[in-house]
């Protein structure tokens, strides 16, 4: 297995605000809220390897439940 890419050392915080935003759901197409559900944080070796930020907010869909990284949706201002 490619240590690289080992999902044992992701490490999941949790928020303990309740965050929430406004945005079109790339999965369901529904202007909808998101909720936060936390932050998703990677070893900096993992995210330089994939390209991605150390560090990225994970929203939720409450149209449709779809979990999703903050860099995929557009939030309203």
């Amino acid at each position: 297995m490619n240590d690289i890419l080992d999902t044992k050392e992701l490490n999941n915080v949790n928020s303990t605000v309740s965050e929430t935003k406004t945005a079109v759901c790339p999965t369901c197409g529904d202007h909808s809220e998101f909720v936060l559900c936390g932050v998703q944080e990677w070893p900096a070796r993992v995210a330089e390897a994939v390209g991605l930020p150390t560090t990225m907010s994970v929203w939720s869909c409450q149209s449709c439940e779809t979990t999703l990284l903050e860099p995929n949706l557009h939030f309203e201002d």
